[in-house]
């Protein structure tokens, strides 16, 4: 088990002080499927877009485990207090985030995950955003020189999809085509 303690100031190029946080988690890596557990709480004060927020709070907790080369996953959870930067008020944030990677052959990898946040103004209990973002990347090595890589995601804030494919030739480390 392995305890932290950080703290720390940001000031900007005119000597205004802008972020300010203290805070302390817990740490410890398990003998069973190399699985990692974490939990962090911390405090804050900032100054965003002329704003003065204070008595910022947060707590967040991780799990990640790989049983195998070819299955690893996790799950993230925060909750607490966040600045919605776009309303410049105060919100009560949720996040969470779920991923799973397999890899069935050596040279083939899948990565899904599921990415969750919701906030609600502090003052009034109005929504500020809710939503989601899932995504899943597959990579394949066809060769030591070619790989190809292809990213679908959906994102629920904003209703849309996209797709990035990804054609990479590499001839050696200082020449490589994509397309």
């Amino acid at each position: 088990w392995q305890p932290s303690v950080h703290a720390g100031r940001v000031w900007n190029t005119s000597g205004t002080k802008k972020d300010e946080w203290i805070g302390g988690g817990l740490w410890t890596r398990l003998s069973v499927a190399q699985t990692t557990l974490a939990a962090d709480v911390l405090h804050s004060n900032e100054l965003f877009g002329g704003v003065q927020f204070d008595d910022i709070w947060s707590l967040s907790a991780e799990m990640e485990t790989k049983p195998s080369a070819a299955l690893a996953g996790g799950v993230y959870g925060a909750i607490g207090d966040r600045i919605a930067r776009g309303h410049l008020v105060m919100g009560r944030q949720t996040n969470g985030t779920v991923w799973l990677d397999l890899r069935p052959l050596d040279r083939l990898i899948l990565e899904t995950s599921y990415d969750y946040a919701r906030s609600e103004d502090r003052a009034t209990d109005a929504v500020l955003f809710d939503g989601w973002i899932a995504r899943t990347r597959v990579g394949l090595q066809v060769t030591r020189e070619l790989s190809l890589r292809l990213v679908l995601q959906y994102d629920h804030f904003d209703r849309l999809w996209e797709a990035d494919p990804l054609l990479t030739y590499r001839i050696n480390p200082f020449s490589i085509f994509y397309v």
